[in-house]
């Protein structure tokens, strides 16, 4: 077989010519990609504890505030359902941005007294800020509902700004159950 290179007869390993080495070999590769050592492992074993702190402490703050956050969830979206205490002369509201016609059940359950409950627009969703006079405007119809009986408004909501409210007139404080969807 001759060299590929002087074209020289080949014997077992080199060429007689070139010095060319027959078939494959190794180029030796150690020490060109640089050192190995204890530091690449450091890095990678820092970077994996580092990772399960985060997840583990990103998971106990899901467990501990789930239901807060499945809470929150439905107050961005309009909807509340939950057992309120309403301090004396405190009120609770809410002001709901409507992009779509649909419309509402506001379900309001005093259990310790009587409560103020009240649905208004207050405006169409035109401006950026809500003027304090427009949300007062929208909640003067309200209705007193007296303790332990159950009061429920219904109505239809067109593209806009709309608030409910549910206050306290009495000096004690008042548990009630509000629902609005």
């Amino acid at each position: 077989m001759n060299c590929p290179v002087c074209g020289h007869v080949l014997s077992e390993e080199r060429c007689e010519g070139c010095g060319a080495r027959r078939g494959r070999h190794r180029i030796p590769l150690s020490g060109q990609l640089g050192p190995k050592g204890p530091r690449n492992w450091k890095l990678l074993a820092i970077s994996i504890g580092v990772a399960v702190v985060v997840a583990a402490v990103f998971f106990a703050i899901m467990a501990a505030g789930g239901e807060n956050y499945v809470r929150n969830q439905q107050n961005a979206s309009g909807a509340f359902g939950d057992e309120v205490i309403l301090p004396p002369g405190k009120s609770i509201s809410y002001v709901i941005t409507v992009m779509f016609s649909s419309s509402y059940v506001f379900t309001v359950s005093p259990i310790d007294g009587p409560v103020i409950m009240a649905v208004g627009r207050i405006d169409a969703g035109e401006h950026q800020k809500m003027d304090p006079d427009d949300i007062d405007r929208a909640l003067e119809g309200g209705v007193q509902v007296e303790a332990g009986k159950s009061h429920t408004l219904t109505g239809p909501m067109d593209r806009g700004r709309y608030t409910w409210a549910v206050s306290n007139p009495t000096g004690r404080k008042v548990r009630v159950k509000i629902s609005f969807q």
